[in-house]
């Protein structure tokens, strides 16, 4: 009895134990799959969240460095806690393949890029006798619409006896601070300066946060009438230009006129070689490469004497008004390796220009007359941009007749116009330019005569030809 009694018990022990040990195992496993899909994923968000702390250590030590400006990319690397998760995961799959579904694999993140900046050799704007300090403006091409700020709180200035001393930041401001890039990624910082070698910390910083902020150490040589950063990598400022141009001229002009007047029986010529040409011409510059003109030409004149013929009227002028759109997409490079655009020119002009009419007082007195024409004209347009301030432009465009005024009729034979021009980029928003414009027409025209009380056909050639020195505002 005892000893089926003993039999029976262990019998009962040993099936007990059996289903303890199995929830045991399963358990351990289900707290296993739980802890691994429970664990956060490793996004672009949980980096930026890990070094958000360190950004501001970066940033000091850069501004601390004193190094030349440069651009370095984040080392790249993957996120320790990122690589834990997925070899547990492993781990956990290897375990139990068939009884837990793996977990989904852990994208690696990108380590996030510096901001980078490529800075340009400063403009010496002026000297300040009350401040003693320099202003200048710092620029440079970054991404767009990033912003660009002076990066510390203190400035060091190392003056002529090699002495460093000190000048708080807020000092150095110019009018607008801090200042934003414009969609190109331009950018330009306004900035007071006392005399020495100075070492200006700014920051760049990207409109997304995607890109880690960077602060530069530029060392900049400050002095009353220049102002450089002292590193071979920083090149020279490439020629902007501002959305706005508004321009002025006057000049020499020549105008060489050849007309026939069949009820004369002979041809009419006129050459005339005096001053003022005026100019005057608006700009609207959507890019560096396209732009809107406005322009305006008046040439006024006199002939005192005509062979063979009685001037009734000597004065005469020739005027232009013309709009035209520039576009230059294709990128050249001059002989001397300065960046070139080429392109085409298209636009309206309307013309006032003389002609010889016989007033019906004989059949030699005549007058000069002035006619409308309205052309179209279509060219192309070649600038260079150097980068001392200089640039050049050559543009020629065909003419062909829209309408005629009610002086006469015309064919056209040929017509044509072309220009070149020299500018330079003066101080505050001003430049200078010089440029030569010639213009030749060739058309057969039906008049009404006067004299003969009957339609007459005749040919007309004008060659118009101006220099001009021009000073322009920019903004």
């Amino acid at each position: 009895m005892s000893n089926h009694l003993c039999t029976w018990l262990l019998f009962v022990f040993v099936l007990g134990l059996t289903p303890i040990g199995v929830a045991q195992e399963s358990s351990s496993d289900d707290d296993a799959a739980v802890s691994a899909e429970a664990a956060p994923e490793y996004t672009e968000a949980s980096e930026a969240d890990a070094e958000s702390d360190s950004q501001s250590t970066e940033s000091d030590a850069e501004s601390k460095s004193g190094s030349e400006p440069q651009s370095i990319a984040e080392p790249e690397g993957d996120s320790p806690r990122a690589e834990k998760q997925t070899a547990d995961q492993s781990s956990n799959e290897k375990e139990i393949p068939s009884a837990n579904p793996p977990a989904q694999k852990k994208s690696k993140a990108k380590p996030r890029r510096r901001t980078k900046v490529k800075w340009y050799q400063p403009d010496f704007v002026g000297y300040n006798d009350d401040t003693k300090r320099v202003e200048l403006a710092i620029t440079g091409k970054t991404y767009a619409n990033s912003v660009i700020s002076v990066g510390g709180e203190e400035i060091v200035v190392i003056d002529k006896q090699e002495k460093s001393t000190s000048v708080p930041a807020k000092s150095t401001f110019g009018h607008k601070h801090p200042v934003k890039a414009n969609k190109e990624g331009e950018f330009e910082i306004r900035l007071r300066l006392p005399e020495g070698l100075v070492m200006i910390p700014l920051k760049a910083s990207h409109p997304s946060g995607k890109l880690i902020p960077r602060v530069y150490q530029l060392p900049l040589q400050v002095s009353k009438d220049q102002v450089v950063i002292k590193s071979s990598r920083v090149a020279k400022r490439p020629v902007k230009k501002n959305k706005w141009e508004v321009w002025g001229g006057l000049g020499f002009y020549y105008l060489n006129y050849s007309q026939e007047i069949p009820g004369a029986g002979q041809n009419a010529g006129l050459n005339s070689f005096a001053l003022p040409a005026i100019y005057a011409k608006g700009v609207y510059n959507f890019d560096p490469q396209k732009n809107l003109n406005l322009e305006y030409k008046l040439t006024p004149g006199s002939v005192t004497k005509v062979t063979g013929l009685t001037l009734a009227k000597p004065s005469f002028g020739w005027t232009i008004i013309g709009v035209d759109f520039s576009h230059r997409p294709i990128r050249l490079k001059s002989p001397f390796n300065d960046p070139g655009f080429f392109g085409y020119r298209v636009g309206i002009q309307q013309h006032f220009v003389p002609f010889i009419s016989r007033t019906g007082a004989s059949e030699t007195e005549v007058t000069i007359e002035s006619n409308g024409l309205t052309m179209f004209s279509l060219g192309w347009h070649l600038e260079f941009l150097r980068k001392n301030r200089w640039s050049y432009e050559a543009f020629m465009r065909l003419q062909h007749p829209l309408s005629v005024g009610s002086v006469f009729e015309m064919t056209p034979n040929f017509g044509f116009d072309g220009s070149l021009g020299v500018n330079y980029i003066l101080k505050n928003g001003w430049a200078a330019s010089v440029s030569w414009y010639g213009q030749w027409h060739d058309y057969s025209f039906r008049h009404f005569d006067k004299v003969s009380q009957e339609s007459i056909s005749g040919a007309q050639v004008l060659f118009f030809s101006t220099l001009e020195a021009r000073v322009g505002y920019t903004f």
